[in-house]
């Protein structure tokens, strides 16, 4: 009879236990729920415009050290690049800067010539 009682006990504690935990559970959900979900809003963001007619210019850098091979006739644009600057200007005594002549010579008739310059 002592053995049933101890068995009975267990179960009452374990059983009071279980409801106690699951009402708690079930009114932190309730909690849970009552509480306003913020939703993504949609926000008008810049528009893009592309201009159909915009014509593509296609650039090619020519570094001095390049300028034993031919160019290619197909760019629109050829940058120089690899001239050294110093306080009075252009480093004529560097080779970039001895080169600038080859690199106009070797640019087709009629293309855009620019010159990019580095400390």
């Amino acid at each position: 009879m002592k053995k049933l009682n101890k068995v009975i006990l267990v179960l009452l504690i374990v059983g009071v236990s279980a409801f106690l935990l699951l009402r708690v559970a079930k009114e932190k959900v309730l909690r849970d729920l009552a509480q306003p979900v913020a939703y993504p809003s949609v926000t008008v963001g810049p528009t893009l415009s592309v201009d159909a007619n915009a014509q593509i210019e296609n650039s090619l850098f020519v570094p001095y050290w390049t300028l034993n091979s031919d160019l290619d006739a197909e760019y629109d644009s050829y940058i120089y690049f690899g001239v050294a600057v110093n306080p009075d200007g252009i480093a004529m005594n560097e080779a970039g800067a001895v080169n600038i002549e080859t690199f106009v010579e070797k640019v087709p008739a009629g293309k855009k010539k620019l010159l990019l310059s580095s400390k």
